[in-house]
C-alpha cells in the first residue's frame, strides 16, 4: 500500500512546491525584470534619456534607452542609492526624482518649487542635494521619498562660472567652485543669518570638489594650476594645503573609506590613485579617451566621461590594479 501511494505523494509535494515557484517567479518579475547584471546607469544627452550599462567592467554593452514618460535636459545619480534627480527638457520644464530605474517602469516623482534651469549635485548618501547657477543655491532635502525645495539663496554676480558644488550629509550648505576673476571655493549655507556665500579659497580654475573627514575637510582640484589641495577645516580656518601635482585634472573622487583619491586627469587622459596618508602616487591608469568627470556608478565602478563622446570610459577600483574599460554602444547617433 506504502508503496503505491509513495509516487502520489511525491508528486503532489513537486507540483505543489512549483506551483510555489511559479508564483514567486511571477511576483518577481511584476516588481523587477529578470535580466543580468548592471553597472549602473547613465544620462545621454543625445536622445535626452537614461542609458542602463548592461553587464560588469571589462564585458559591458551600454543599452538602449529606459522608457521615460518625458524627454530629459540632465540627470545625477547616486550610485549606491540607487535613484536620480533629473531635469525634464521643453517648454513644460520640472525637476523630477527619479526611482526604480531597474523596474522598466520608473517612478516619477516632481519636486515642487524645484529649480529646472540649474546644475545639481547631490551629496554620497543621497539624502541632499544643491541646485546652482549665476542665479542662485537652493538646497533640496528629504531625498529621495520626500523630496523638498527650499528657498533660493541669491548670490552676488562673481563675474566667473561655477563649476562644481559638493553638499554636506546634513543638506544644510555646500561648497561652490567659481572660475574667473573671482575664482575659488564658496561656501554657501541656508541657515538664517549666515554669512554666505563665503570665500573660502582663491584658485582660478577649481574643477572639482569633494567633502571628506566628515564634511571637516574638502579635496579641491585646481585645473589650471594643476594642483589638487586639501582644503582642511572648510567652515573654519580653511587652511588650503597642497597634496599634488596634476595635468589639467577635470574631477577628483575618494573612495576606499577616504583613504584613497582619484584625481581625473585631461591633460595626459589617466587617472591618479593616491594614497591620501602619504601622498604618494601609488599608480597611474591610463585611458583610452578623453575624461570629464568621475561619477560613482555602485560598488567600485565610476564613470569617467559622458555617452556620445566614444569610448564610454569606465574606472574599475575592484581589482587589485585598477584598470580602466570601455563601453561599446549600439551606432544610433
Amino acid at each position: 500500500m506504502s508503496g503505491r501511494r509513495f509516487p502520489q505523494i511525491f508528486l503532489g509535494r513537486t507540483c505543489l512546491a512549483l506551483a510555489c515557484l511559479t508564483a514567486a517567479a511571477a511576483v518577481a518579475s511584476a516588481a523587477e525584470p529578470l535580466g543580468g547584471p548592471v553597472a549602473g546607469y547613465v544620462f545621454d544627452r543625445g536622445i535626452k534619456g537614461i542609458r542602463p550599462i548592461n553587464g560588469i567592467p571589462g564585458s559591458a554593452m551600454l543599452g538602449d534607452a529606459l522608457a521615460l514618460p518625458v524627454d530629459l535636459d540632465s540627470a545625477v545619480f547616486t550610485g549606491a542609492a540607487g535613484f536620480a534627480l533629473a531635469r525634464s527638457s521643453g517648454p513644460d520644464r520640472k525637476l523630477w526624482v527619479v526611482q526604480r530605474l531597474g523596474s522598466g517602469q520608473p517612478v516619477f516623482t516632481p519636486v515642487a518649487g524645484g529649480s529646472a534651469d540649474a546644475e545639481m549635485a547631490m551629496n554620497a548618501r543621497g539624502s541632499a542635494a544643491v541646485l546652482y547657477s549665476a542665479s542662485g543655491v537652493q538646497f533640496i532635502a528629504g531625498l529621495p521619498d520626500q523630496p523638498t525645495a527650499g528657498a533660493v539663496i541669491g548670490l552676488p554676480d562673481l563675474d566667473g562660472q561655477y563649476t562644481a558644488a559638493a553638499v554636506s550629509g546634513d543638506g544644510k550648505w555646500a561648497l561652490l567652485t567659481v572660475t574667473g576673476a573671482a575664482g575659488g571655493v564658496y561656501l554657501v549655507s541656508n541657515s538664517p543669518g549666515a554669512d554666505s556665500p563665503r570665500r573660502m579659497a582663491s584658485l582660478a580654475s577649481p574643477s572639482s570638489v569633494v567633502l571628506l573627514n566628515g564634511d571637516q575637510d574638502a579635496i579641491v582640484a585646481d585645473r589650471t594650476g594643476d594642483k589638487v589641495y586639501l582644503l582642511r577645516d572648510v567652515r573654519g580656518a580653511a587652511d588650503l594645503i597642497p597634496i599634488a601635482g596634476a595635468r589639467t585634472p577635470v574631477a577628483v573622487q575618494v573612495i576606499r573609506n577616504e583613504q584613497t583619491l582619484l584625481v581625473v586627469n585631461a591633460g595626459d587622459n589617466s587617472v591618479a590613485v593616491i594614497d591620501l596618508a602619504t601622498s604618494n602616487i601609488v599608480q597611474s591608469v591610463p585611458l583610452a579617451g578623453s575624461p570629464t568627470r568621475c561619477s560613482p556608478l555602485g560598488g567600485d565602478v565610476y564613470l569617467l566621461n559622458e555617452p556620445g563622446d566614444p569610448p564610454l570610459l569606465l574606472l574599475d577600483a575592484a581589482a587589485p590594479q585598477y584598470r580602466s574599460v570601455f563601453v561599446p554602444a549600439p551606432s544610433i547617433y
